[in-house]
C-alpha cells in the first residue's frame, strides 16, 4: 500500500460517525480523492483544524487499490485563506467554482495545471485588496478557467463554425463550441460588446484584470446561462440547482436575512 504526499485542496467534508470526517480533495498528484479521516474531530487528532473547508494542505495518506476511501496518515496546513473563510460572498463565490471542479473531476485524473489555477483562484478571493465588486467578476473567470482546465474550452477568437474572424459582436452557439459570426448566426442573438469582451478576458486575461471588471444589468446571469449550457451540451452536467452567482443567491435570500454559508459539497 503505497503513500501518497501532495498538495491538496479541501473542497467539501461530511460528517462520518462521532468522530471521523470524509474530506474531498483535489490533490496536485491524483486530482479528485476521498479520504477516511478517523479520528479527525477529536481535540487531540492532529488532523483537527487542517483538514477543513477550502484549507491548502500538504497530506501524506495511504493509497488502497480497489478502495475509494484513502486513510490519511498526516497533514500539514500550507495555507488557510482566513479573509476567503470568513466572509460571505467569497465564499459562495469560490464554493461556486470548487463545485464545478469537483463535477467535472474524476477520482485519480490528476491535473496539475488545473490545481495550479484554483489554488491562484483562492489566493485571489482571499486578497484583502479585493473590493465586494470584484467578486462576481473573479467567479466568472474562475469559472471558465475551470473548464478550459479540463479541456472545454469554448472558441471565443474565430467563428467556430468557418474559421473566420468572428468580428466585433458575433453570437454565441453552443452547439457550434463557441462564437460563430454574423453569416454564420443565422439570426441568432448576438452577444453585446461587453459580453464578448468579458469572455476574452475571463479566457485569456488573469485574476488581476479579471476582478477590475464590473457587471451591468444581466450581464453576468447572461454568462452564467451560456457557460451553464455549453457544460450540460459539452461535458453533459446538468446545470446548478443552485443560484451560482453571489447576486442570484441574494434574489432568492428572504428579504432581512442572509443566504447560509455552504460548503463545496459532500464526498
Amino acid at each position: 500500500m503505497p503513500l501518497v504526499r501532495t498538495p491538496a485542496l479541501v473542497l467539501g467534508t461530511m460528517e462520518y460517525g462521532d468522530s471521523s470526517r470524509i474530506v474531498r480533495v483535489y490533490t496536485r498528484a491524483a486530482g479528485l480523492q476521498s479520504l477516511l479521516a478517523r479520528g479527525a474531530k477529536q481535540p487531540r487528532s492532529r488532523l483537527r483544524g487542517v483538514l477543513d473547508l477550502f484549507h491548502l494542505v500538504d497530506v501524506t495518506y495511504v493509497r488502497k487499490a480497489g478502495r475509494t476511501l484513502h486513510p490519511p496518515r498526516d497533514a500539514d496546513l500550507l495555507e488557510a485563506w482566513p479573509r476567503l473563510r470568513a466572509d460571505l460572498d467569497r465564499m459562495v463565490a469560490f464554493g461556486a467554482v470548487v463545485r464545478l471542479l469537483a463535477a467535472l473531476s474524476i477520482e485519480d485524473d490528476a491535473n496539475p495545471d488545473l490545481f495550479d489555477v484554483v489554488v491562484r483562484a483562492a489566493r485571489a478571493f482571499d486578497d484583502p485588496d479585493l473590493p465586494p465588486e470584484g467578486i462576481e467578476p473573479l467567479r466568472q473567470f474562475s469559472a471558465w478557467r475551470v473548464l478550459a482546465g479540463k479541456g472545454y474550452a469554448p472558441e471565443v477568437d474565430r467563428c467556430a463554425s468557418c474559421g473566420a474572424p468572428a468580428g466585433a459582436r458575433p453570437s454565441f452557439v453552443v452547439a457550434e463550441g463557441g462564437v460563430v459570426c454574423a453569416r454564420c448566426a443565422a439570426g441568432r442573438r448576438a452577444l453585446s460588446t461587453r459580453e464578448y469582451g468579458a469572455l476574452q478576458l475571463f479566457l485569456h486575461g488573469d485574476e488581476g484584470l479579471a476582478a477590475l471588471w464590473r457587471f451591468a444589468g444581466g450581464e453576468a446571469r447572461r454568462l452564467d446561462r451560456i457557460r451553464e449550457e455549453f457544460v450540460a451540451w459539452h461535458a453533459g452536467l446538468r446545470p446548478p440547482a443552485e443560484p451560482a452567482s453571489v447576486e442570484a443567491a441574494a434574489d432568492r435570500t428572504p428579504r432581512g436575512r442572509r443566504a447560509p454559508a455552504r460548503g463545496a459539497g459532500g464526498p
